[in-house]
C-alpha cells in the first residue's frame, strides 16, 4: 500500500483502511486516521468538499473499470464504493499544495499530532495497545506529495 498511511499515525491494532483507484487504473491507500489527516488537512487550508457520489454503474466499473459518477452519495469515509470527482480531487490537491507551502505547516502538524496521540491513548484505555510514531515531517511532506500527484490524475473511487 502506497501513501502516508505507511508514516503516521502508526496503530498496532488494524484500522479500516481506504483503497483508492483512479481513472487510469492507478491506486493508492490509507488507514483511516490518516484519511481523517488528509480531509483535515485540505479543509483546513481552503478544500471545500463537493461530496462523492454513488458509482452510475457498478457492474461496469467491478467488471471493466468504468468509473462514472451517479447520484450524490456526500460522505468521503465509510468502504461503499464513492466517487470523487476529478474536479473535487483538483480542488483537494491545491488545498494540500497551500498547505505544505504554509510557513505554519509544520507546527500546526506538530500541535495536532500530539492531539491525535493523545485522543487516540485515551480511546485506547488499556484495551489495546496503541503505538503512534513520531512525527517526520519530511516523510510526512513527501507522502502527501505522492498523494498530490495521485489527485491531480482525475476523479477516482474510495472503496
Amino acid at each position: 500500500m502506497n501513501g502516508p498511511s505507511q508514516f503516521w499515525p502508526d496503530l498496532m491494532e488494524k484500522t479500516m483502511g481506504y483503497d483508492l483507484n483512479n481513472v487510469n487504473g492507478e491506486s493508492t491507500g490509507f488507514n483511516s486516521p490518516m484519511w481523517n489527516e488528509l480531509l483535515w488537512i485540505g479543509k483546513n487550508w481552503g478544500w471545500e468538499p463537493e461530496g462523492t457520489y454513488k458509482l452510475k454503474d457498478e457492474d461496469a466499473y467491478w467488471d471493466h473499470g468504468i468509473l462514472e459518477a451517479g447520484t450524490p452519495f456526500g460522505v468521503y469515509t465509510g468502504n461503499d464504493a464513492k466517487v470523487v470527482t476529478a474536479e473535487d480531487a483538483g480542488a483537494w490537491a491545491a488545498a494540500l499544495e497551500s498547505a505544505i507551502g504554509d510557513r505554519n505547516f509544520s507546527a500546526t502538524l506538530t500541535s495536532r499530532h500530539k492531539e491525535v496521540k493523545s485522543s487516540y491513548q485515551k480511546a485506547a484505555d488499556g484495551l489495546t495497545e496503541v503505538v503512534l510514531r513520531d512525527f517526520n515531517e519530511d516523510e510526512y511532506r513527501s507522502a502527501i506529495m505522492d498523494f498530490i500527484s495521485f489527485l491531480r490524475k482525475g476523479s477516482f473511487v474510495i472503496t
